[in-house]
């Protein structure tokens, strides 16, 4: 046979065959790619049991009670404004808690993303939690439970 004239390489069909089937693929896995609600809750609840260590630190450097506040799209630790060189036992959480840069131990959840339940977790100067048994929180599909007794807080 003499293929000198015969000419190789892929016919339309194949080739259209082979862009559809691309397009449905960019159709269907790209947006899962691109999907940052996943990478956004699970960095929030890093940021929630952070911000629930640093309270409990603050709780046992300081001496005095902190709390910490969350609600769906928020929170922040507060303390009760000092009596003297003393903690007071009682009156509103009035005194912003400050991290070690001096900014305020508070924080937004990123869109798209909610924790639930709403809740006021108290930590005393040992370090315990005196709010109650404090519930899990959840963040989309990870939770942060804290345990009362150490006031540990765990990611799960």
């Amino acid at each position: 046979m003499n293929h000198a004239g015969r000419q190789t390489g892929f016919t339309v069909v194949e080739l259209v065959a082979c862009i559809v089937i691309l397009g449905i693929l960019a159709v269907t896995v790209v947006p899962k790619l691109l999907d940052n609600n996943t990478l956004a809750a699970r960095t929030y609840s890093y940021e929630i049991a952070t911000a629930l260590r640093e309270a409990q630190a603050v709780a046992v450097a300081s001496g005095c009670e902190v709390a910490l506040s969350l609600n769906a799209r928020n929170y922040a630790a507060r303390q009760r404004r000092a009596a003297g060189n003393h903690c007071s036992a009682a009156g509103g959480w009035t005194v912003a808690v400050l991290r070690a840069d001096g900014d305020a131990l508070a924080g937004t959840a990123p869109d798209d993303t909610r924790l639930s339940p709403a809740t006021r977790i108290v930590f005393d100067a040992r370090g315990r939690v005196i709010s109650g048994t404090p519930p899990v929180l959840a963040i989309d599909t990870y939770s942060v439970r804290i345990d009362p007794l150490s006031g540990l807080a765990l990611l799960r």
